[in-house]
């Protein structure tokens, strides 16, 4: 199988179901050897159970311009050669929204 090459210019959202303590595990573990090696990015947690619907908690990376020391496209490799189950979210950054630190996203309009 051919391996499909990711688009360096694009940010990209990895989503962990958590359907038991072992998958929590395994993403943390996985965590924790990026940021020995260097490499670190935002994360989330949602807490989606507590609402009784049948739905899982979520492990999220976010592979955008918090990412440093790694290509979001190594890590992404890490995650398949490695098995782990993961849902991909794909955004294209725009040029008119920026981070500034203290502010969060802010329009290039608002200054």
């Amino acid at each position: 199988m051919e391996e499909k090459q990711l688009e360096t210019n694009l940010w990209y959202y990895v989503n962990f179901e958590i359907i038991d303590t072992h998958t929590l595990d395994t993403v943390y573990a996985l965590e924790n050897e990026l940021h020995e090696q260097g490499i670190f990015f935002d994360t989330g947690y949602a807490f989606l159970r507590q609402f009784g619907d049948g739905q899982k908690d979520v492990r999220d990376w976010q592979l955008d311009w918090s990412l440093r020391g790694g290509a979001a496209q190594d890590i992404i490799k890490l995650l398949a050669e490695r098995d782990i189950t993961y849902q991909l979210g794909i955004e294209t950054p725009t040029s008119d929204w920026s981070y500034r630190p203290g502010h969060g996203w802010v329009s290039d309009e608002e200054g």
